[in-house]
């Protein structure tokens, strides 16, 4: 159903001189809000593109009934007692005349007004409120509209046609108002479900994106392309068309203006302030970040120069692991917001002057706890950011939206761009390796797969147990280029995972194949001695149900609270004693890691033999606590297993050669109970003999995990 998008400048035809002066003189009061509201809101902030926040038209518990109800007293006394334009005694006066079949409510010598009035027994708080519930949608923004369309919100003397087509739902502007969605209640339900749709991803004729927009119903009056950037707004043009032209925006009137999505903007303002504003904070631990820029370019959060003055400038620059990019973020519990801190000269990430000016700058000053030194962290999706300044919420803008060193930072109206989006990336970086993940309340209990090893399914919990050192127990933890991690099983090759990707609080956390989704990647937050981890998905944490450590615990994601229920110890496992050994085949218990003739020439080819106890089949494993990784040294020649230039494909071969400190000679050693996994630093590939063939010289190489003996060794 299209809906009626007239203006109170448009709305009204005149059919004679002495009606054409009345009406001239009605419409100067219908208007007068109109140009109030002009004066009021500063029109060169209004976005057509962003006139209101998706957040904003959803927060449906932005006010109560009896707020509601507050507010209409607050802005209409109903206490006009002019009746005498509607009655002169007996006598029906040209008011009533000139507009039939329209009627009054007159009760105790004065006009009823909406707030006054009951429809079908319920006052217009409580339709508004019992919508915006239902439908999710701010009460604000009901009242706006119902002020937009009939001006009831402020009208002394409304009339019933007022009330009939209070949201103007069902009214197109080419032709009558259905009378299937007459009435206020009718109106305001309707209304609600429409901007519900829209923002729930239904169907909108102005989707997100460039639109031409009109200026006015008149097609000659033209338009222009508008970028629609968020779904609230295109509700906003779903319901009304039009955007203002120039004149119009100017504070003017020409006959192509049309003032209701204007309207809309300065009502609001006025009202209830910023129709742009964004959620309060979301919870992150505390802790020593990167501010990372969400453009994809690796950028951060930077200090030019390193200045640690007063008034040093933040910039945006690539990431070069300098002090001058790391911030230490703290929650504030009594404001809702941070402080943010560099932790080499622990002065404070600041609005110069305290601004509330979009294009304010962004600098480096002594901590002073004010306003302009408290930032909302808000949540725009999976791990995304916008940093808004307490004092204005304004958000922390990219100048110009250049992606280049030296870009200056600043405070700009919030505009949905790349440029205002941001990561907290910790500072610290993990070693890629096997571990324990014991709980910060106590040590001894840890991370486990329930059910044990040989149960994992996809879905298979993830629960707290007696630290055992069984395989159960041991993850492998690896850096993956984008700056997350993973953390898998190796025995079983599942992940641990956030069911369904989803962010709600007490979301499980389970095992499941690989798939690189952001419910399988991880930040890996340093809270000391212990770690916090946080997904990918949100700013959410992997907690420890209730914070109780019996057996059997359930893990699972929450909202962060610092608490030790969200630390976590990270123990490296170290599996191999630096001896010699005979690396045996999975395959057979009579087959060796072997050098092919004993020969210990760099580029001697790897192969299985028969064991014969020779220095070729000895090797000595060494271990490195930076990578957590081990060369395989031959016993016999100081020489070690490499993987013939670094490759990382399957079927890559493996050969003798010189130490030189490479990936290509690191193995990560996972304990599998019945063998050990020989990973490549390099890849995620296995040391495998080739084709599972037990024949001597068989050659071994590297080959995606698949399970097989072929991949197990045993250590003799």
């Amino acid at each position: 159903m299209v809906k009626r998008r007239r203006d109170k400048r448009i709305k009204y035809v005149v059919l004679g001189v002495f009606v054409a002066v009345f009406l001239f003189t009605f419409l100067i009061r219908q208007n007068k809000v109109t140009e109030e509201n002009a004066k009021a809101a500063n029109l060169a902030e209004f976005d057509p593109g962003y006139i209101i926040s998706d957040w904003q038209m959803s927060n449906y518990n932005s006010m109560d009934e009896l707020q509601i109800q507050a507010f209409l007293k607050s802005m209409n006394s109903c206490d006009d007692i002019n009746i005498g334009r509607y009655t002169a005694g007996e006598k029906v006066s040209y008011f009533s005349e000139a507009f039939p079949p329209r009627t009054w409510h007159i009760k105790d010598g004065h006009f009823v007004c909406m707030a006054d009035e009951t429809f079908d027994g319920g006052t217009a708080a409580h339709i508004i409120y019992q919508a915006a519930q239902e439908y999710q949608i701010n009460p604000q923004v009901l009242l706006v509209l119902l002020e937009k369309e009939q001006s009831l919100v402020r009208d002394t003397f409304p009339h019933s046609q007022q009330y009939r087509s209070a949201t103007g739902y069902g009214c197109p502007d080419t032709a009558a108002c259905s009378s299937k969605y007459y009435g206020l209640k009718n109106q305001i339900i309707n209304a609600a479900a429409l901007f519900r749709t829209v923002l729930d991803g239904g169907w909108t004729n102005y989707p997100l994106g460039n639109n031409y927009v009109q200026y006015n119903p008149n097609a000659a009056c033209g338009g222009s392309i508008i970028n629609i950037r968020n779904l609230a707004t295109s509700a906003l043009y779903r319901y009304t068309p039009y955007q203002p032209n120039a004149v119009t925006l100017a504070g003017g009137s020409d006959s192509c203006s049309a003032y209701g999505n204007m309207n809309f903007y300065s009502f609001f303002v006025d009202w209830f302030g910023d129709p742009i504003a964004v959620q309060s904070s979301v919870r992150v631990p505390d802790g020593v970040y990167h501010i990372q820029s969400a453009s994809g370019k690796k950028m951060v959060v930077d200090v030019e120069d390193g200045n640690i003055q007063d008034g040093a400038n933040i910039q945006l620059y690539d990431n070069d692991g300098t002090g001058a990019q790391e911030w230490i973020i703290t929650y504030n519990t009594d404001t809702d917001d941070y402080n943010i801190i560099n932790s080499t000269s622990l002065k404070a990430l600041d609005v110069t002057g305290g601004s509330l000016e979009s294009g304010a700058n962004i600098q480096l000053w002594s901590s002073n706890h004010s306003c302009a030194q408290r930032w909302k962290l808000i949540s725009v999706g999976k791990d995304e950011l916008k940093i808004a300044s307490s004092c204005s919420g304004k958000v922390m803008d990219v100048t110009g939206g250049k992606f280049v060193n030296g870009s200056n930072l600043q405070i700009w109206k919030d505009n949905n761009t790349v440029a205002q989006r941001w990561k907290i990336m910790p500072v610290n970086i993990v070693s890629d390796g096997v571990y324990i993940i014991s709980s910060g309340i106590n040590m001894q209990k840890s991370i486990d797969i329930a059910g044990g090893i040989k149960t994992v399914t996809k879905g298979t919990n993830v629960q707290l147990w007696n630290r055992n050192g069984t395989a159960a127990q041991r993850w492998y933890i690896k850096r993956d280029s984008d700056g997350y991690y993973s953390i898998t099983n190796l025995q079983s090759n599942k992940r641990i995972d956030l069911v369904g990707g989803q962010e709600e609080n007490g979301t499980n956390i389970q095992m499941w194949n690989k798939n690189d989704s952001c419910a399988q990647k991880w930040r890996i937050l340093d809270d000391g001695e212990k770690f916090v981890l946080i997904s990918a998905c949100s700013q959410k944490v992997i907690d420890l149900y209730g914070a109780n450590t019996a057996n059997g615990t359930n893990i699972q994601l929450y909202t962060s609270n610092n608490t030790d229920a969200q630390r976590w110890y990270l123990q490296p496992v170290k599996i191999i004693e630096e001896k010699d050994y005979t690396i045996v085949s999975g395959l057979s218990n009579n087959k060796v890691l072997d050098l092919a003739g004993n020969i210990d020439m760099n580029g001697t080819n790897i192969q299985i033999y028969n064991s014969n106890q020779t220095l070729a089949q000895k090797w000595r494993f060494v271990y490195d606590e930076t990578t957590d990784s081990y060369e395989i040294i031959n016993s016999g020649n100081d020489k070690v297993l490499d993987v013939e230039g670094a490759k990382k494909s399957n079927g890559a071969n493996v050969q003798l050669w010189r130490r030189n400190n490479t990936c290509a000679q690191r193995w990560i050693v996972a304990d599998m109970s019945d063998g050990y996994l020989l990973f490549s630093l390099c890849s995620d590939l296995v040391l495998e003999v080739e084709s599972g063939k037990t024949a001597n010289g068989t050659n071994v190489q590297l080959f995606q995990r698949n399970g097989t003996d072929a991949q197990k060794w045993v250590l003799q």
